[in-house]
């Protein structure tokens, strides 16, 4: 079972979604300005969107998917 799957059977309740693409260009961008010299942020925002069972039809869950699992959905 795949984890959409899982949501769609209310197997589970929720699952938030690590969008690595995003957190890994953040992360690069900080290294690089750190070996750079430029100014480094000491904290990064690591967005992790909840979507929950109920709401894995929603527009806004499948926009949140479509970015994790692209061919998957």
């Amino acid at each position: 079972m795949t984890t959409i799957s899982l949501l769609k059977s209310n197997a589970i309740q929720g699952i938030f979604f690590q969008e690595a693409v995003g957190q890994g260009i953040d992360g690069t961008q900080e290294v690089v300005n750190a070996i750079t010299g430029a100014p480094v942020k000491k904290d990064l925002a690591l967005i992790m969107p909840l979507v929950a069972a109920d709401k894995v039809d929603t527009p806004e869950a499948k926009a949140v998917i479509a970015r994790v699992f692209p061919p998957a959905n």
